[in-house]
């Protein structure tokens, strides 16, 4: 990327808006995914998206595996 293409990237950050009704929902369906091989990663050492809360999201996603490693997202 060069410097102009950069400098108008960045200079179009934080104006993007997702619509009102994507923020509020709340009946997202993962059905479709059950029979979808995947495999989830789940970061050990996240201090922000705790084990807890990405196993729910693991299981949301119908993984039919999860890997657990020692780490953190950064």
């Amino acid at each position: 990327m060069g410097e102009d293409e950069a400098a108008r990237f960045l200079a179009k950050l934080g104006r993007d808006r997702w619509p009102d009704q994507t923020m509020q929902a709340s009946d997202w369906r993962y059905d479709h995914l059950k029979n979808i091989p995947s495999t989830f990663v789940l970061c050990l050492q996240d201090s922000i998206l705790t084990p807890p809360w990405q196993e729910k999201f693991a299981q949301r996603l119908h993984t039919q595996r999860t890997i657990r490693i020692d780490a953190d997202i950064r």
